[in-house]
């Protein structure tokens, strides 16, 4: 798995409407070991405007491979009740869960997932008063090794508070779903890598930050080039400051930690990985 040639740190937004610096991508170079932000088309990155970069555009250049890392679920817990929802029996994997979220939400403007909540409201905790909390509190297998290891993992079900995933992940369903018939794209671990351009795999960008003993959100330059150069890698020649932007600093560090990760087997085979979890729920590239 030590053949890519770069490697891309994408900080996802789920929000309805996508704010400016919301979304950040950037890039590794594993021969020069630098990192960049790409600049966003037309000032700010859309959800769209990421997935029509990745696969139209020219910032791969002929030869080479890219491993992409989205920082949000792919897929639902599944092995705690033998399926993802109830009232979707039919979906036992995440193609499936995929083509539903974009039946479902097929309407919304930029990808956006929230329509599917609404659908199946009853499956979310949304600080509703009178409902329950601990009822939501369903985790993958790869998530609960997240929070056995101290990183902290959010479920897909819980929308409330800064660290909810849930519709950020949804909407990055609607965009695997457009990318699983892609020839030379691999979505792992659900798809092999052999042959594929481009493989995207799913990342939990505190796992790559929270590194050299640091905690919290990187809102500095000294910081961020310190825990970018922990992964052997360096911020590129001229790349101005980032501070107070930590969905940037995010998407650098872990391009830099992907580069360094991607060329350990111990990070593509975790014990915890077994065929039926790579079948249903997915895993967290960096976590073992």
């Amino acid at each position: 798995m030590g053949d890519f040639t770069h490697f891309v740190g994408i900080d996802w937004s789920g929000a309805r409407k996508v704010g400016r610096n919301a979304i950040a991508v950037a890039v590794a170079e594993a021969h020069t070991r630098q990192v960049k932000l790409m600049d966003p088309p037309n000032g700010s990155w859309s959800r769209q405007r990421v997935l029509d970069w990745m696969v139209h555009g020219d910032w791969l250049p002929k030869g080479a491979r890219a491993l992409i890392g989205f920082d949000g679920a792919f897929s639902f817990p599944f092995l705690d009740h033998g399926r993802y929802l109830t009232e979707l029996p039919m979906a036992d994997t995440p193609h499936a869960l995929w083509k539903e979220v974009e039946r479902v939400c097929q309407d919304d403007a930029d990808l956006f997932g929230g329509g599917f909540v609404d659908r199946y409201a009853s499956n979310f905790f949304q600080g509703d008063i009178g409902r329950v909390n601990a009822d939501y509190r369903r985790f993958r297998k790869t998530e609960i090794l997240c929070k056995q290891q101290k990183f902290g993992a959010e479920t897909v079900f819980h929308l409330v508070g800064a660290s909810q995933v849930g519709k950020a992940s949804l909407s990055l369903m609607r965009v695997l779903n457009m990318l699983a018939d892609h020839e030379d794209i691999a979505i792992w671990p659900f798809d092999a890598l052999d042959g594929a351009r481009i493989a995207i795999v799913e990342i939990f960008c505190t796992v790559f930050v929270q590194t050299d003993g640091h905690k919290g959100k990187v809102r500095d330059h000294r910081t961020l080039s310190r825990l970018v150069e922990s992964y052997g890698a360096r911020l590129a020649d001229g790349m101005g400051p980032v501070d107070k932007n930590d969905n940037a600093a995010d998407a650098l560090i872990s391009a830099a930690g992907m580069m360094q990760a991607a060329g350990d087997p111990g990070y593509w085979n975790p014990p915890g990985l077994s065929p039926k979890v790579a079948r249903t729920e997915g895993w967290v590239f960096g976590i073992r």
